[in-house]
């Protein structure tokens, strides 16, 4: 199986599975915010991989899973943290040509963009529910455009 095919097999589960919670929201409301949480693991898992120790990538997961565990009264803290964070990369990466990050950087980097990514997709689910996942939908198919764009036309700009 090439990667395009299994991107594109990988989109439609998640496209499934997608839909099934969209219709399970009006039955189940709490479902979309376990749904978060076990995304939050999954991408927290992948994110772990980067550590080469083992004991990193336990602790990384432990800290996360704690987090989604921790009282909302801290939820605006750490998405203001959180923002703070992705513009401070945003930057570095701006002035430096070919950043290279200490274990710790990317530690305290990945928890401090998955956790709030998380707060920030509970705020929204309460608020707006239909938002959220009208923005996961945005975000799906902007990555996928941009996958395919970068296929077509990556070497030719």
């Amino acid at each position: 199986m090439t990667n395009l095919q299994k991107r594109i097999s990988s989109g439609l589960v998640l496209l499934i599975l997608l839909t099934l919670v969209i219709g399970s929201v009006r039955l189940i409301p709490e479902i979309a915010i376990y749904v978060l949480a076990l995304l939050t693991l999954v991408l927290s898992y992948e994110y772990s991989r980067f550590f080469k120790e083992k004991s990193l990538s336990i602790l990384f997961l432990s800290v996360v899973l704690l987090s989604i565990l921790l009282s909302s009264k801290f939820y605006l803290l750490l998405v203001i943290i959180g923002c703070l964070i992705w513009l401070s990369l945003f930057i570095r990466i701006l002035l430096y040509d070919n950043p290279s990050m200490t274990k710790t950087e990317i530690f305290i980097a990945g928890y401090l963009m998955i956790v709030p990514t998380l707060v920030s997709g509970i705020i929204i689910f309460e608020a707006y529910a239909k938002l959220l996942i009208l923005i996961l939908i945005a975000v799906s198919f902007a990555d996928s455009s941009a996958y395919f764009f970068g296929k077509r036309f990556g070497n030719k700009i």
